[in-house]
């Protein structure tokens, strides 16, 4: 009987069994037939709003339906909105994502207020974890920065899965930004760390900068290479006649402001306000002269009589 050669089995290698497994959780998926349609809610979008301090951004945000402001600093206390106590660590914020998790529907957006103070506290927060002053002073290949970077992404993502609207608001700053091709200039940005700054460029679809020109207020939505703005919505932010909006006029009130914020949304803006004249700007809003009322003359000297 002619021998039979035995041939060894080999074990499936870690990228057969890899492959395979990616296989199986394909199992079932199917191709998009049709394109997806952008929201015409103004809230369904994240913001980051951000200006000089007292301007009116928490005022302005307050108007949006049903929100929570998660309050980082004091500055809530003239209004009445529903916000939680100053936010004095990580914890306590954790705490109300997991109230929102156990209420779902009671709030239709969150508003945290503001951001930067967020992250120190949830830097904080990873240090305490991990037994360390500060991720710099640790010679780890950035393994506890990354720890930082994870855990205040998990807060965001947890927020997002429960299908609320989300804004984050900051102060302004100026910084010199250098240029490849010439001399640095002076550019005004959120008031953000930059792996703050990092998170929220790639979540935010929304960025304005809310500021006045004289005594006016205008909330900047397209930037340009002195101001930080921007916004991912191409169907909206346009006037009556089809151009991208700039600036839209927050007016003398929250309330008119947040109505001017969702006229602009809709695209019933007639102005798109790139250029604003600085003196009108300012004069406009002076008080108007009484009608009827008389103007001051300059009285005339009598001319000086020659000695005779």
């Amino acid at each position: 009987m002619a021998a039979v050669k035995r041939v060894a089995k080999r074990k499936p290698t870690k990228t057969a069994k890899s492959s395979a497994r990616a296989t199986a959780r394909g199992a079932g998926v199917e191709l998009p037939t049709t394109k997806s349609t952008p929201s015409n809610a103004l809230e369904d979008y994240t913001w980051l709003i951000y200006g000089e301090k007292k301007i009116g951004k928490t005022s302005l945000v307050s108007h949006f339906p049903n929100i929570l402001f998660c309050m980082f600093e004091p500055g809530g206390k003239a209004l009445s909105i529903f916000q939680t106590e100053t936010l004095e660590s990580w914890e306590s914020f954790l705490g109300y994502v997991s109230a929102l998790e156990k209420s779902k529907g009671k709030f239709k957006n969150v508003c945290i207020d503001p951001g930067n103070q967020a992250y120190d506290r949830c830097l904080e927060y990873v240090c305490r974890e991990l037994g360390i002053e500060h991720p710099g002073t640790v010679k780890d290949y950035g393994a506890s920065w990354k720890k930082v970077a994870q855990e205040f992404q998990k807060a965001h993502v947890r927020i997002a899965a429960l299908d609320l609207g989300f804004i984050v608001l900051a102060h302004s700053k100026e910084k010199d930004i250098e240029q490849a091709d010439g001399p640095s200039v002076r550019r005004i940005i959120p008031v953000m760390s930059g792996s703050t700054e990092e998170f929220y460029a790639g979540v935010i679809d929304v960025i304005g900068y809310y500021h006045y020109i004289g005594r006016k207020r205008f909330l900047q939505i397209r930037g340009d290479d002195l101001v930080q703005a921007g916004t991912r919505c191409e169907e909206n932010f346009l006037t009556t006649s089809g151009e991208p909006i700039i600036r839209i006029p927050m007016g003398t009130s929250s309330k008119e402001a947040y109505a001017n914020l969702v006229k602009a949304f809709n695209n019933e803006q007639t102005e798109t306000y790139a250029e604003v004249n600085v003196k009108e700007a300012t004069t406009s809003n002076q008080p108007k002269k009484r009608a009827g009322a008389k103007k001051k003359v300059a009285r005339k000297r009598p001319p000086k009589r020659r000695a005779g």
